[in-house]
């Protein structure tokens, strides 16, 4: 057999020898001027080694002199070529086969004599370097030769063009197999200690929003009718003077006696309450009564009502309310006031007294200071009123149904009188608090609703429009009273109408009457007496006061004008009311706080001297006239087209019902420059039967005006110095 001696030094043609002493063959290329061939160890004698060259010979030395000095050399990580790499050198040759290639072995005696290089280069930089060459730097050397030897086993790997185009396809095969359609994630097991509510579950418990139960707005009956306490009934026609009952007071006055009855007997309630009905109905006497009638004869003064109302006035408003309904019985109603802060702590935490308030009136800031001031104690509360509820849900100034509700079902768990035990210890029966929800524009926002956790709600509705519609019931949320006439008075934003405006409403409220027909009726309203101005802010209210009162002197003109806003102390503003109730004053100014529940029976017109800000204050203000089966009229001031849009945006927003009626225009003559030669009875003339309005402003009134306008000024500057 034959192998192949290779000779880098001289040749670069193979040798071939004969080996006796063996059947097979093998050959040795070895990394050094010469390539020697043996036979297998222990066969055939020894083996012979050519000498190594003089760089690897030195570099087994373990010292080497230089500069004088004796230097300990490292050695570098290299195999022993006497060792390793010639025993790995001998390769088989396949007898089959003829000798590999000639090039096949220069390849591969071109790369030993490479690797031989850099390991020589690698002991020279070693040698010239000294000790100072650091071990990392070759092993950062030995590293990079190895990444680089990597990459060349990669290149042999790579597919060419025709196999890639094949994986590339094998691949697009294999996620189209895995396409499937969209299906539901696997979800782990619900833990068994929690139940998650299904949506139908979740619709059940808004299902009475899209459901209530109907009345009719011309229902009516008297109050012997009713099942009321002699004494009770006795305080509503003589305090009251009413003899019959309006609609939203029969339909809440005999659900809540129904309830009443059902909680004496079972010591629970059919659920909570909620009625939505028009302003001037008389829901403030509705819920009052059978509150009354429920707590009369308690053997314990504790606070068995709460009453949350959105302002001050109308908080007084409700106190007053129940004072003459318990007149003659032993209850006790407290009204929470700043003013009488020192007072309501004593009789708060003063159980033993004998005026411990049964019932107590409040706006929701005040009650939630003596919340927080653990003054109140809640344990056998049984109704908690919420009127006006729609504002007093939308506020966002502060969060007082969290605390309260909170505060409600703690006091039941505690202590209880000087025994120190809660009720369920004392085997006390509580009745659960049941909360009553009332206003004219109720809210039907699911989510502010959830906040005052309403258990079994039942929604109470009075508006016609719905009755007719039948179970479909009726996208009109809002009902304004039947007796009520809507006007506008349209003026166009020309130069000098704007400043001219006071002066317009001046003329309107002493020139003006309107003339309608009220079933068999004629009714004549003159717009100088029991009038409601609702304007923009508390300053431009006490402006407006200040500024009639000038023009009516000045114009001589009897006009008794007195302006009502959050800034005036309580005993001013309930004065005013008293003297407006009693014809002392023609023309009461106002601004929203005036909106909200207050009720002026005597108040004949109201003025929308500025646009409401929604058509929830649309309602409201309007709706300070025609209560109780009056006639009343509402005329707002319109003035350009963007008044006239949002006028038509709130008045026609398909969510008020307006009894067939519609929203008409005053006909006016605009002659800002020139008078027109007309007497005052030529204002009598009608257009499809609406007086008009002749407004014409001389040169004479004009500078009457602003010299009024000047005066005003300086008054208002003096204030301020």
């Amino acid at each position: 057999m034959f192998a192949a001696r290779f000779d880098p030094g001289t040749t670069s043609k193979p040798v071939k020898t004969l080996n006796s002493d063996r059947d097979d063959e093998s050959y040795s290329v070895k990394c050094s001027t010469e390539v020697v061939t043996s036979s297998s160890a222990g066969i055939g004698g020894k083996r012979k080694y050519e000498s190594f060259p003089k760089t690897i010979q030195d570099s087994t030395r373990k010292r080497k002199v230089k500069g004088g000095k004796t230097i300990k050399c490292k050695k570098p990580k290299t195999k022993d070529l006497r060792s390793s790499e010639c025993n790995e050198s001998v390769l088989p040759v396949d007898p089959d086969e003829d000798t590999r290639s000639m090039i096949e072995v220069e390849n591969e005696h071109t790369q030993a004599l490479e690797t031989h290089q850099g390991q020589k280069k690698t002991e020279e930089i070693r040698d010239g370097a000294g000790d100072q060459v650091d071990i990392k730097h070759l092993k950062v050397f030995h590293r990079f030769q190895q990444t680089m030897k990597l990459k060349g086993r990669q290149k042999l790997y790579q597919p060419n063009e025709g196999q890639e185009e094949k994986v590339k396809d094998h691949m697009l095969q294999q996620k189209e197999s895995e396409r499937h359609d969209l299906i539901s994630l696997p979800q782990p097991e619900l833990p068994q200690d929690k139940v998650l509510s299904s949506l139908a579950t979740l619709n059940q418990k808004i299902d009475w929003l899209a459901k209530p139960i109907y009345y009719t707005t011309r229902a009516t009956l008297p109050f012997q009718k009713l099942n009321l306490p002699p004494s009770l009934l006795k305080n509503i026609l003589q305090k009251f003077g009413y003899k019959e009952a309006f609609s939203v007071q029969i339909s809440v006055i005999q659900a809540l006696q129904h309830d009443i009855k059902q909680t004496r007997i079972s010591n629970s309630i059919p659920g909570d309450l909620l009625a939505n009905a028009p302003t001037g109905s008389g829901k403030t006497l509705g819920y009052c009564v059978p509150i009354v009638q429920a707590i009369l004869g308690r053997r314990v003064s504790s606070i068995k009502c709460i009453i949350l109302a959105p302002t001050k006035p109308l908080v007084s408003q409700v106190y007053s309310t129940l004072n003459q309904l318990c007149t003659g019985t032993d209850l006790n109603v407290m009204e929470l006031r700043n003013d009488t802060v020192d007072n309501e702590k004593m009789r708060l935490t003063s159980y033993e007294l004998p005026n411990y308030p049964d019932i107590i009136v409040s706006t929701p800031g005040r009650l939630l200071e003596h919340l927080n001031a653990n003054r109140l104690k809640l344990h056998c509360l049984r109704f908690l009123v919420v009127d006006e509820a729609d504002r007093i849900l939308h506020s966002t100034s502060f969060d007082w149904c969290a605390p309260l509700l909170r505060k409600i079902n703690n006091d039941r768990s505690t202590s209880y009188g000087k025994s120190g035990k809660s009720l369920s210890a004392l085997n006390l029966s509580v009745v659960p608090c049941q909360k009553l929800v009332f206003s004219a524009t109720l809210t039907t926002d699911a989510e502010k609703l959830s906040h005052l956790q309403l258990y079994r709600p039942r929604l109470l509705v009075v508006n016609d429009h719905g009755v007719e519609s039948g179970k479909d019931g009726s996208s009109e949320l809002y009902q304004l009273p039947p007796s009520l006439d809507e006007l506008s008075l349209t003026l166009s934003n020309t130069d000098g109408v704007e400043f001219f405006k006071p002066l317009i409403l001046f003329k309107l409220l002493t020139e003006y009457v309107y003339r309608a027909r009220m079933g068999d009726m004629n009714v004549s309203v003159p717009f100088k007496a029991n009038v409601l101005v609702f304007i923009r802010s508390n300053e431009a209210s006490a402006r407006m006061e200040k500024l009639l009162d000038l023009l009516a002197e000045a114009f001589r003109k009897k006009l008794r004008v007195k302006s009502v806003n959050s800034l005036l102390d309580p005993e001013t503003r309930e004065r005013r009311f008293h003297d407006f109730t009693r014809n002392k004053i023609d023309v009461l100014v106002a601004t929203d706080v005036m909106a909200r529940g207050m009720d002026l029976p005597n108040i004949n017109h109201v003025i929308n001297y500025d646009l409401p800000g929604s058509t929830r204050e649309y309602v409201h203000r309007v709706g300070r006239t025609a209560r109780a089966n009056k006639f009343g009229v509402a005329t707002s001031f319109v003035l350009g087209d963007g008044d006239r849009q949002w006028l038509r945006r709130l008045t026609q927003s398909g969510v008020i019902n307006r009894n067939g009626k519609t929203l008409n225009d005053i006909p006016v003559t605009e002659e800002i420059e020139t008078r027109l030669e007309t007497s005052y009875q030529d204002t009598n003339m009608e257009e499809d039967g609406i007086p008009k309005f002749l407004l014409a402003l001389t040169e004479p009134e004009k500078l009457i005006y602003t010299e009024v306008l000047a005066e005003l000024g300086y008054e208002i500057k003096q204030h301020k110095s």
